[in-house]
């Protein structure tokens, strides 16, 4: 906000799934601060005032104090929120009111959905140790979220075919990463998806930027890389985790990507990149 002399002040954040029967309708005069929120899964709608916005995956909002707002959700296809209630304050720490031109936009998208939720978990993370220097940090990582929700929602939105597009294949990239064990076929996770299997092949190289072979061993070649940097797995035992049949495959594998064998460079302490 240039120009204007404020700082922000969280004061307090979660990330939750939510509950089946939940609906959010706070009273207004209860509603005293700014209110974050970052849709990481699920369908629903947020109603602010007379207006209604469908909220999926990769919406987000920047919800003014003392307003009237109705959040609902598909109980079957349940909300996933990371939410951070902050204030604008002056040097000395009192509220202050920027003007509504100095804001971030109610409403806007943030496209990198799985590291934006992790910055919010440890924004949240740092709020409940409760210490003045973890809020102080909590607050540097929401000022740094704020002004890249800023920047893409300034920039134009994508046509509705293009947006449901995406939505669905973020779906299955977040699928990928959490199971890199699972071996999927091209034909499940088009399932997954809804498409048929050579159309969700283009559609997922196109928003993903890889093909999904690749991206799948990214994902199982990340992971290998942190449960060889902070377990004290074997590396037979995590080629397994993975789904390798072949240790001395996934060997290659990994050698090909990061310049050195698994032994090599859990030796190095992780931090190897084939440039020694």
């Amino acid at each position: 906000m240039p120009g204007v002399p404020t700082d922000i002040r969280v004061n307090s954040a979660a990330v939750a799934r939510c509950e089946a029967k939940w609906s959010w309708h706070p009273p207004a005069e209860n509603f005293t601060d700014f209110d974050f929120w970052l849709v990481w899964a699920g369908r629903g709608e947020l109603r602010c005032e007379d207006e209604s916005v469908p909220v999926r995956a990769g919406c987000a909002f920047c919800l003014r104090p003392r307003l009237h707002y109705h959040a609902t959700h598909d109980p079957n296809d349940r909300l996933g929120i990371g939410f951070v209630h902050f204030d604008y304050v002056d040097p000395s720490g009192r509220v202050v009111h920027p003007k509504e031109a100095g804001l971030p936009p109610l409403t806007g998208r943030l496209t990198k959905v799985q590291f934006y939720e992790s910055v919010l978990r440890h924004i949240a993370e740092l709020v409940r140790s409760g210490q003045g220097e973890s809020r102080s940090r909590a607050a540097d990582y929401l000022k740094l979220v704020l002004d890249d929700y800023r920047r893409e929602s300034s920039s134009e939105a994508p046509p509705g075919l293009e947006l449901e597009h995406s939505e669905r294949i973020e779906r299955v990239m977040r699928y990928i990463r959490e199971n890199p064990g699972r071996i999927l076929a091209v034909s499940e996770l088009s399932r997954l998806a809804c498409y048929s299997p050579d159309h969700f092949a283009r559609v997922f190289t196109r928003v993903a930027g890889a093909a999904p072979k690749e991206f799948c061993i990214r994902a199982r070649m990340e992971r290998a890389k942190q449960l060889l940097r902070e377990s004290r797995m074997s590396i037979d035992q995590v080629a397994s985790s993975l789904g390798y049949a072949d240790m001395f495959f996934f060997s290659r594998q990994f050698k090909q990507r990061f310049g050195a064998s698994p032994r090599k460079w859990r030796q190095e302490g992780g931090s190897w990149d084939g440039r020694r």
